[in-house]
């Protein structure tokens, strides 16, 4: 028996929803727009320094194998 991804789908859209409509009226009366200006500006430079982490271990990695063939 195969399943269809459509329950997925329409449970994802519904969480997405959820969270649009919470922000407003959950997060920003919680912490105020300043801390959660705060919030995002942290989470996108811990993003950054993943990606660059993640940079340095493929380029490390790709010397590896340049240096084996």
């Amino acid at each position: 028996m195969q399943t269809t991804p459509y329950f997925l789908y329409a449970a994802s859209n519904l969480g997405s929803l959820i969270a649009l409509l919470a922000y407003p009226f959950v997060l920003e009366p919680a912490f105020g727009l300043k801390a959660l200006s705060g919030f995002w500006a942290i989470g996108f430079l811990l993003l950054m320094a993943a990606l660059a982490g993640v940079f340095l271990l493929m380029l490390r990695s790709a010397a590896a194998i340049g240096a084996e063939g």
